[in-house]
């Protein structure tokens, strides 16, 4: 069993998960963090601008406030393109252009629960980082940006609970894997822990139909007859 769940974690999944990672990487190297633009600016109007460039993949907008935007090109050398500009406007705004942040003050969680010091993100290389941007709103994004929880680790995490749910269920009928903790209710950092619960109530039901179905026919009679 053991060695099946080993070569299954080498399998398509794994390899997936793999390739997730390395589009990740690919998209961070070829983006840029785009603030400064009115409120209102669209996906659009910047994909517009930029494509003066060279070609645009795709524009990551603020959801929340529309202070920043991710911008994806085709390439690196685009991209170097993008950034010798001196100076970006748009719409009479003056743009501020720098490549993608590729996230590396992460938090860190402890390995061991119960350890006498969390790893923790740097508060001196923080506040660094943060000194860089030149206001309020783009700072709070910048923190957003550090700290997220990003598609990719949320796509693995989401495999990882199929994978269990496909293991377990093997060994117990009708069990179900549940996730619960930050990973479900939002307050979620990358990095984060999986809690995963392991609901075995249906396997019960499950045990008890199948032992009344193993019964001898002459059992079940009997106990009708008393």
């Amino acid at each position: 069993r053991w060695f099946g769940f080993r070569f299954h974690l080498r399998g398509k999944k794994h390899q997936r998960l793999e390739n997730l990672r390395s589009v990740r990487q690919s998209q961070e190297v070829r983006s840029i963090f785009v603030s400064g633009f009115q409120k209102g600016t669209t996906a659009m109007e910047l994909s517009t601008y930029f494509e003066t460039y060279g070609k645009v993949i795709n524009v990551v907008m603020d959801k929340d406030k529309g202070v920043y935007a991710i911008v994806e090109l085709q390439d690196e050398e685009i991209l170097q393109k993008v950034l010798a500009e001196p100076q970006h406007s748009l719409g009479g705004q003056k743009l501020r252009v720098k490549p993608r942040e590729k996230k590396d003050f992460r938090y860190t969680p402890p390995k061991k629960q119960g350890s006498a010091k969390r790893e923790q993100l740097s508060p001196e290389k923080l506040a660094q980082s943060i000194c860089q941007v030149d206001d309020v709103d783009a700072q709070m994004a910048l923190m957003v940006q550090l700290f997220e929880f990003s598609e990719s680790e949320q796509r693995l995490r989401d495999l990882l609970v199929k994978l269990f749910q496909e293991v377990f269920s093997e060994f117990f009928p009708e069990s179900v894997i549940l996730p619960f903790g930050s990973s479900v209710n939002g307050f979620s950092v990358s990095g984060c822990d999986l809690d995963l619960f392991l609901d075995l109530e249906k396997t019960k039901n499950f045990q008890a139909s199948a032992k009344e179905t193993d019964k001898p026919q002459g059992q079940e009679e009997a106990m009708e007859v008393e």
